[in-house]
């Protein structure tokens, strides 16, 4: 679970809530801390094989149960793609400084990786600041993503599967 505290005591009841009053059980005995970011959140989904990705249309999912962004966090209200709030020069960046270094770097560690690389992203002042990694192509992003994507999505996953995801792509359109 995850509390986002606006001030030092939302954030004093939030470690209450959790710790006292084990609200998540056993998984509340160790609380992390994180700095507040304000801004947008961003969800970048990319394929990747051992050579190549390819970088899906960025998607906003909705957590905050209330309207306008109030209230207690869920697992994802219903998300938009593409991310109205990314621009092409924004998503550049997000390629470039984030996109890009990451999978570099978990194609370098030797393990044998196809799969989906799911990037959480908050969007910071302008600056994309890595919330969380995960192994996954779900909802909700993954209903606003895929009407958007041209061609033949099977021979996409295909080629991932088989490791020539470059080839795929080529394919594909």
């Amino acid at each position: 679970g995850v509390s986002v505290c606006a001030s030092e005591r939302e954030a004093h009841a939030a470690i209450e809530t959790i710790m006292r009053e084990r609200l998540f059980g056993d998984a509340g005995e160790t609380v992390v801390v994180e700095e507040f970011l304000r801004g947008f959140e961003a969800s970048v989904i990319v394929m990747v094989d051992e050579t190549s990705w390819l970088t899906l249309p960025t998607a906003r999912d909705h957590k905050q149960i209330g309207e306008g962004g109030i209230g207690a966090n869920t697992g994802g209200m219903g998300a938009v793609a593409p991310n109205p709030l990314i621009t092409p020069e924004l998503g550049a960046v997000i390629e470039r400084e984030v996109v890009e270094p990451s999978v570099r770097a978990l194609q370098q560690t030797g393990s044998l990786f196809r799969g989906f690389l799911f990037i959480g992203l908050m969007i910071d002042g302008g600056e994309p600041r890595v919330l969380e990694y995960n192994v996954r192509f779900g909802d909700p992003e993954a209903q606003a993503i895929l009407p958007l994507l041209a061609g033949d999505f099977g021979v996409l996953l295909r080629g991932l599967a088989q490791g020539r995801l470059a080839d795929a792509v080529g394919e594909s359109c």
